[in-house]
């Protein structure tokens, strides 16, 4: 399947058919080279490599491995909606090249947060965690409602809170949830502050789409932020766009993103 942008086109007009068997552009000293023939040289190039790849592989088939995998147990921490008066900001607790980690003032569980979501009409702020160590009682594994959470980082609401400094509260529920009890599955959004939810995770990897070898970057899917289980299908949306658009070029792109 060859892309679906039209490049026959103004200002392009590459008209590449590979049914003409053109398999090389020459050009020749003192005349001048026109951008159709520097676009045209690029279709015939991609038209043999499109024709090998579809020999190898199928459409969408995986070459260099990355992969699609199911974690059922993405942890999630439900924030109250506000601290101090002011409207907590859940990207603040998140660095995706130094993940900060976060401590409750109660318990003493520690965890990395490896993601974040911003409330909703539905939903409390919620960061998603990697967690670190258990409490300070050596038993307690996960952080409790109510709880002040600091920060290894420091945070910016609307105020500032310093590095170890209170800047959260978790979400207190409405329901009372017995150690080890699955009431907290069965609640969702409703359950307590600490739930267990379910993504999809990519690796970084290449694809074989379009006729191009398009390299996907690793992306996590959140499936369900705070129970798991449940039926899904998953896959990958796939965009053609002109990008980086100057006076001279407009690079095609192709990209591979999970929905």
């Amino acid at each position: 399947m060859a892309q679906k942008t039209d490049l026959n086109v103004a200002p392009y007009y590459d008209d590449h058919s590979g049914a003409n068997n053109y398999v090389r552009t020459l050009f020749r000293p003192g005349f001048a080279i026109q951008a159709r023939e520097l676009t045209q040289l690029q279709s015939q190039l991609q038209h043999q490599i499109e024709q090998h790849g579809t020999f190898t592989f199928r459409e969408g088939s995986m070459v260099i491995p990355g992969g699609i995998s199911a974690n059922t147990k993405y942890y999630s921490l439900k924030l109250a909606t506000a601290f101090g008066g002011e409207t907590v900001d859940p990207s603040q607790y998140y660095n995706a090249t130094t993940p900060v980690t976060i401590t409750g003032a109660t318990s003493g569980v520690t965890a990395k947060v490896i993601g974040y979501s911003a409330a909703t009409s539905t939903d409390q702020a919620t960061l998603f965690l990697s967690y670190e160590k258990t409490g300070t009682d050596t038993a307690t594994t996960v952080f409790a409602d109510g709880e002040n959470i600091s920060s290894s980082a420091g945070v910016t609401h609307t105020s500032t809170y310093a590095t170890s400094a209170a800047s959260a509260t978790t979400f207190t529920s409405a329901f009372s949830v017995a150690k080890g009890s699955t009431t907290a599955q069965l609640q969702g959004s409703l359950g307590p502050a600490s739930a267990v939810g379910s993504a999809a995770v990519i690796q970084s990897g290449v694809y074989y789409i379009r006729g191009f070898f398009v390299e996907c970057a690793e992306e996590i899917l959140i499936l369900d932020k705070y129970k798991t289980g449940g039926n899904y299908r998953v896959g990958f949306t796939v965009t053609e766009t002109l990008a980086g658009v100057t006076s001279s070029s407009s690079p095609l792109k192709l990209e591979l993103t999970l929905p």
